[in-house]
């Protein structure tokens, strides 16, 4: 999945703030762009995909995003990442 942009608005801005003030949507950008990349599979809800991946800092951040096509992400909320679910992602060789 190639990620090109990622689209921000109230909407997600808030909800991101409201569930997580600890984290930037700077650092939801660094899950995607960071190396090495995130692992992304489709276990989220309503279709929405999931992505484990670390921050530029190498903060431990799980985003469920939705793929608008043509390369945007919009992102739904993001969490920094319990200890089963970093062991899933250095499972997968990340």
């Amino acid at each position: 999945m190639e990620i090109r942009d990622f689209e921000w608005d109230d909407e997600n801005r808030g909800h991101l703030m409201r569930r997580h003030p600890d984290i930037e949507t700077e650092e939801v950008e660094e899950v995607f762009t960071s190396d090495p990349p995130p692992y992304i599979d489709r276990k989220a809800k309503y279709g929405r995909w999931r992505a484990l991946g670390t921050t530029n800092h190498g903060r431990y951040l799980l985003v469920i995003f939705e793929y608008k096509g043509s390369g945007i992400i919009r992102p739904i909320t993001a969490k920094p990442m319990d200890l089963a679910e970093k062991r899933e992602y250095r499972k997968k060789g990340r």
